[in-house]
């Protein structure tokens, strides 16, 4: 029989031991006004639970790289082929930030595999005994490969064709038939790498280059204008020649992105794609006006103390309007209709108040008057370009663009990428 003191105490105790998990359940909160309590606790799983399967894009691009060279082994291997490290190779040197990139370096490397084999099968046949003809024939060949990688285009493509061809003729040996196996098993292998990582690509998580692109494209255009409000400083004695000199550099090094985020885009993107000859003539716009700025401020130095708004009365005219295309080519990249057309104007010159100026200030002022008449069309052509590209073209005021013939390649001989 239970002492009725001992039954009370055992029912304390029961109390007490049940106080710390009542404390340790979740406080309620109310929830927001017209939202229900489970409402917002399946919000909140919700939340969660996305917030937990997310992905950097760090760890795609490692898993994809990872699936691609697992995957590309494993082929190798199943097939019997030597040295399946070509094909691990190839997977991990076109991994590139976006698909286009991957997709113009694996041509590349495919394309030049292709020609290095069989550039090494010719000069093991040509030569197959003698040993220094071969080997002076081999050094021409990757002398002229190295010379054509300092060009600013398809340096990639010069350099496979320069090493692998120099693998498979040293490889090989004298062995004629040793060198045919070795160039098949080596393009075999490459395409193998290339096929798997850009069908990885394309199906999990493909990345396009065109965020990018449309980023670098507002940069340069604000970059350029920043660099022509610097430039109209220092020629009228305001600003300095470091601020210019830096904003030129950074000019020159977003041109370079610029062109080769182009190339990614118009393989990765349907409608760059499309318009490939429009951002192409864009690109030479930008040199075009990048070249004019720089041939502008050679003569500053000069004219210092000169006054250039008597020289040149309508300058300051001449400049709003400059300033008003920068301001429209900036308004057109974000989607909007141009507020102000372009209008023509000439820059003026006061040939009687040149007269009363030295010879050698006459000469930088013609030549600062040359290039600020050379802006005119250049930026002219810029704001049509980005019209036309942004199909705003049949908005009235806006001229069209003339059609230019592409010029022929320039194959001149460069003696100085030859000593370097």
């Amino acid at each position: 029989m239970t002492c009725p003191a001992a039954v009370s105490l055992q029912i304390s105790s029961i109390q007490l031991l049940s106080l710390p998990f009542r404390h340790r359940s979740k406080p309620s909160v109310p929830p927001p006004q017209g939202e229900d309590s489970e409402d917002s606790e399946e919000r909140e799983s919700e939340k969660l639970r996305v917030h937990g399967m997310k992905l950097s894009v760090t760890a795609k691009e490692s898993i994809k790289t990872a699936l691609a060279m697992t995957i590309a082994y494993g082929i190798a291997l199943s097939m019997d082929w030597d040295t399946p490290m070509w094909a691990g190779f190839s997977v991990a040197f076109v991994s590139l930030s976006t698909t286009g990139q991957s997709f113009n370096k694996s041509a590349m490397r495919m394309l030049g595999t292709m020609i290095a084999a069989i550039a090494a099968l010719c000069l093991i046949a040509l030569f197959p005994q003698d040993r220094w003809l071969f080997i002076l024939a081999l050094s021409i060949y990757v002398g002229f490969c190295t010379y054509m990688m300092g060009a600013a285009k398809y340096q990639y493509f010069w350099y496979v064709c320069g090493y692998v061809c120099i693998i498979v003729s040293l490889e090989a040996g004298p062995n004629s038939v040793h060198a045919f196996e070795l160039a098949i098993l080596r393009t075999q292998e490459t395409g193998l790498g290339i096929l798997v990582y850009s069908v990885v690509a394309v199906v999990l998580w493909p990345i396009s280059s065109v965020g990018d692109f449309n980023a670098i494209v507002a940069q340069l255009n604000s970059t350029q204008h920043k660099l022509y409000r610097s430039y109209f400083s220092l020629m009228n004695g305001q600003g300095t020649i470091a601020e210019a000199q830096a904003l030129l550099g950074q000019d020159i090094q977003q041109q370079t992105l610029f062109k080769s985020i182009l190339s990614a885009a118009e393989t990765d993107s349907y409608e760059i794609g499309q318009q490939r000859k429009q951002w192409r003539r864009h690109q030479n716009q930008l040199s075009n006006f990048t070249a004019i700025m720089t041939r502008w401020q050679d003569s500053f130095t000069a004219v210092e103390t000169v006054d250039k708004q008597r020289i040149m009365p309508n300058l300051v005219d001449f400049n709003n309007e400059l300033e008003q295309r920068f301001e429209q080519i900036e308004r057109m990249l974000k989607g909007s209709v141009p507020a102000h057309h372009p209008r023509n104007i000439e820059l003026q010159l006061d040939k009687d108040a040149l007269k009363n100026l030295s010879h050698f200030q006459q000469s930088a002022l013609l030549a600062i008057h040359t290039s600020l008449q050379e802006l005119e069309p250049a930026t002219r052509a810029l704001l049509n370009g980005v019209s036309e590209i942004k199909s705003f073209s049949h908005e009235p005021g806006i001229a069209p663009i003339m059609k230019a013939r592409a010029p022929w390649p320039d194959f001149a001989f460069d003696i100085e990428r030859l000593a370097s």
